[in-house]
């Protein structure tokens, strides 16, 4: 039984580790590094799903081609997602906001701060 729980355990780990793969270069395969421009911080962008992991939905941009962001689990959705292949499949598309580009380009996503900019509007 893998209910409830305060998400300890390995899933810290592997949350830890996405971050290193949050665009091009870091999800295996011998990607090279985005080198394009990059989206601007608090603005909303069309996305689609091109992996799914545990702990969140790795997305590309049309506008960046070659780049790719990670939305965390806990940032698909207003109400909390228990199992993301529910709730999501490769090929969906959906607005994210960009809260942050890190200095070493990851991207921090939000489709429920998008979804709640978009009900505010």
């Amino acid at each position: 039984n893998r209910g409830g729980g305060g998400g300890g355990g390995s899933y810290g780990r592997q949350q830890d580790d996405a971050a290193f793969s949050s665009f091009g270069g870091g999800r295996g395969g011998g990607r090279e590094k985005y080198a394009g421009p990059m989206p601007e911080v608090e603005k909303t962008y069309h996305s689609t799903v091109v992996s799914i992991k545990t702990f969140g939905a790795f997305v590309s941009f049309e506008e960046f081609p070659g780049l790719e962001g990670l939305c965390h689990i806990s940032e698909l959705a207003v109400e909390r997602v228990r199992n993301i292949e529910k709730f999501i499949e490769v090929g969906d598309t959906f607005d994210v906001k960009v809260l942050e580009v890190q200095d070493d380009g990851k991207l921090r996503l939000s489709r429920k701060a998008a979804l709640l900019d978009k009900q505010k509007a």
